[in-house]
C-alpha cells in the first residue's frame, strides 16, 4: 500500500468518520432506517467528540481509512467539550424521536450502553484514560494501519502520564488486536438483540492496559 499520512482531525473529516463508524461497528443492526441511522452516527461521532483530548486520522489518497480518539482524564477541560457534547444530546433526541415515529425500537442500542455503564460502575480499577473510538476501513486493514494509529494514542498517554486506559469492544470486532497490543479483557456481558427478526448474541468487552 502507498503512504499513509497521519494527521490531526479536521471537520471536514466528520461525514468520513461517521461512514467508518457505521461499517465498522455495524450500527444498522440498532437502526435499519436510513434517516434514524443518521442521526445515531451523527450522535455518536458528537459523543466521542465530547470526551476526546487526542485524535489522529490515517488519510489514504486523500481518503481517510482509520481514526484514533481517546482521552487523558489530566487533559481535560470540560468547557471546551461542551458544544459537542449538547450537539451529541440533540441527535440523541432526534434519533428517539425518529425511531419512534417510526415503530422503530431502540431497546438493544440503549442496553449495550447500559453494558458500559455497568463496566465502570462494577470495576474496582482506577482509570486515567480512556481509548473511545478506533476504526479502520475494512478495505485498509492489515496494513498497519491500526498499529500506527494505536501507537500514536499511546505516545500521547506517555507524555500525558496516564497510567491504565480503558475501551469497550465486542464480538464482532477484531478482539485479537487488543490482545497482541498488551490489553486485558476484564469483563464481559452478553447482549440478546434481534438482526434481521432472529436472535443474535453479542458478547460486549471491557478491556484496559497499564502503561509504565
Amino acid at each position: 500500500m502507498e503512504q499513509i499520512m497521519y494527521r490531526e482531525l479536521q471537520k471536514k473529516d466528520y461525514p468520513a468518520i461517521e461512514h467508518l463508524i457505521a461499517s465498522s461497528f455495524g450500527l444498522s443492526r440498532y437502526l435499519p432506517d436510513e434517516q434514524t441511522l443518521a442521526y445515531m452516527k451523527h450522535a455518536y461521532l458528537q459523543g466521542c467528540l465530547a470526551e476526546q483530548t487526542f485524535c489522529r486520522i490515517a488519510e489514504h489518497n486523500g481518503k481517510v481509512v482509520g481514526v484514533i480518539m481517546g482521552k487523558a482524564d489530566n487533559h481535560y477541560k470540560l468547557h471546551q467539550h461542551i458544544a459537542p457534547f449538547c450537539t451529541a444530546l440533540w441527535y440523541n433526541l432526534r434519533m428517539e424521536l425518529a425511531a419512534k415515529r417510526k415503530g422503530i425500537n431502540t431497546k438493544d442500542y440503549q442496553q449495550l450502553h447500559k453494558i458500559y455503564h455497568d463496566f465502570l460502575k462494577e470495576s474496582s480499577t482506577s482509570y486515567d484514560g480512556t481509548l473511545s473510538l478506533f476504526a479502520v476501513d475494512a478495505t485498509c486493514r492489515g496494513f498497519g494501519i491500526g498499529t500506527a494509529l494505536l501507537n500514536h494514542m499511546q505516545e500521547y498517554y506517555h507524555s500525558c502520564g496516564v497510567k491504565k486506559i480503558y475501551l469497550y469492544t465486542d464480538s464482532t470486532c477484531n478482539t485479537g488486536f487488543y490482545d497482541r497490543h498488551g490489553f486485558l479483557r476484564t469483563a464481559q456481558k452478553d447482549l440478546i438483540m434481534k438482526q434481521d427478526n432472529q436472535p443474535f448474541k453479542l458478547n460486549v468487552y471491557l478491556y484496559e492496559k497499564t502503561f509504565a
